[in-house]
């Protein structure tokens, strides 16, 4: 990870300064106070922070069982996902978003299956 880290670091520094429109910050009202600033500051930070322990994670993950059981633990994560914008923010569920689901709780319970034989 102390490999990787400064590469994707700099690759986003770079590709940021080639194509984020830089000179609408001045007029944005996220930086127009120092308390502004303070506050969109710890809030990058904080985001930082939590992508850079969220890769930590996966390593020690991965390292730990296997790549398959990371892949499987994303999967159920977008069902999660799912299931939250269904029930909390009131977004549709069709029949497709439905077959998807099925397809993996159905995936996921083969997977264990067989871990477990």
């Amino acid at each position: 990870m102390s490999y990787v880290t400064p590469v994707m670091a700099i690759t986003t520094a770079i590709i940021s300064i080639a194509m984020d429109p830089w000179h609408e910050v001045r007029a944005s009202h996220f930086f127009d106070s120092p308390a502004h600033i303070l506050r969109s500051i710890l809030l990058m930070l904080l985001g930082g922070a939590l992508a850079f322990f969220m890769v930590l994670t996966e390593y020690v993950l991965v390292s730990v069982t296997s790549a398959v059981t990371v892949t499987i633990a994303g999967i159920v994560k977008e069902a999660v996902t799912i299931l939250v914008a269904v029930l909390f923010f009131n977004d549709p569920f069709t029949w497709l978003k439905g077959f998807g689901l099925a397809t993996i709780i159905f995936g996921v319970s083969l997977f264990n299956l067989y871990k477990v034989s």
